[in-house]
């Protein structure tokens, strides 16, 4: 029964994001801005290899090997899957979790420390100041890991943290929700700001899409709604001259293990 209600809410959003896309009075404008995103976020050649991080579907993610050694690891958005954190702490790296929906992680470890808070801009009764944390407990000399997935919150977040701050780790990686809010003239800028600021200092090595909600075309272009980046920082001593691919990886597994993989027609865009 709950397969079954998953797909009926999949097949609902998919059409939902079809009808909006045809209704819509979009402009060029919207197309130059999905092209500069795809730009911006195109995967750069390593040297090392990529390892699988985590659960085979969703909640696993795929890092360069040598930024599986980190002292830190900050990971807002919990859920009921914290086998990645788990992979980390085992490594002897300190985990932050933070998630007000759930108790706690489903596996303690003592590397783990648990925060029921969701990330913010600021506090309150259920949410914590993400940038004052950071300032107040993580060493920004040290190594740092961020891992986000807060379900749409990401743009806020990253909208009010500091360059500086977002500087202070040299892995991050991060799951986009509602990118198809970029073909709203409204929104357009804002979601081509927040790909231009995790990008300032930082260069994709890894994309996957989300197969949870299948892409939409506009204008010759695959517009997928929600999918995962693994970006490092700009001093990471294992970029290479090869040109990066948005074409799934040999450990890629898809989120939703019921659905068919996707895989958008970004490469086509220069």
């Amino acid at each position: 029964m709950k397969k079954i209600t998953y797909k009926i809410k999949r097949s609902i959003l998919r059409i939902r994001h079809n009808v909006f896309v045809k209704l819509r009075g979009l402009t060029s404008n919207q197309e130059d801005a999905v092209h500069d995103v795809i730009r911006l976020i195109a995967p750069v050649g390593i040297t090392e290899q990529l390892i699988r991080v985590g659960s085979n579907n969703d909640g696993g993610y795929l890092i360069p090997l040598s930024t599986h050694r980190q002292d830190a690891l900050i990971s807002p958005g919990v859920s009921s899957n914290s086998s990645f954190e788990i992979s980390f702490a085992d490594q002897g790296t300190k985990c932050f979790l933070f998630d007000a929906s759930v108790s706690g992680p489903s596996m303690t470890h003592n590397n783990i420390e648990f925060h029921k808070k969701f990330w913010g801009v600021k506090s309150s009764n259920d949410t914590i100041d993400a940038v004052e944390w950071l300032s107040e407990n993580i060493n920004e000399k040290e190594r740092n890991a961020l891992q986000m997935d807060i379900e749409g919150a990401e743009y806020d977040i990253i909208r009010h943290m500091p360059v500086n701050t977002l500087n202070m780790f040299n892995l991050i990686i991060i799951e986009i929700h509602g990118f198809q809010k970029i073909l709203k003239p409204k929104c357009t800028e804002g979601v081509v700001d927040f790909f231009k600021k995790i990008t300032q200092n930082h260069k994709v090595v890894h994309f996957h899409p989300n197969n949870n909600i299948g892409p939409v075309r506009y204008r010759g272009i695959d517009i997928i709604d929600c999918f995962e980046l693994t970006l490092v920082r700009n001093n990471y001593p294992y970029f290479s001259e090869a040109a990066g691919s948005f074409k799934l990886h040999s450990l890629d597994m898809p989120c939703v293990p019921e659905e068919a993989e996707v895989s958008p027609n970004w490469d086509q865009v220069k």
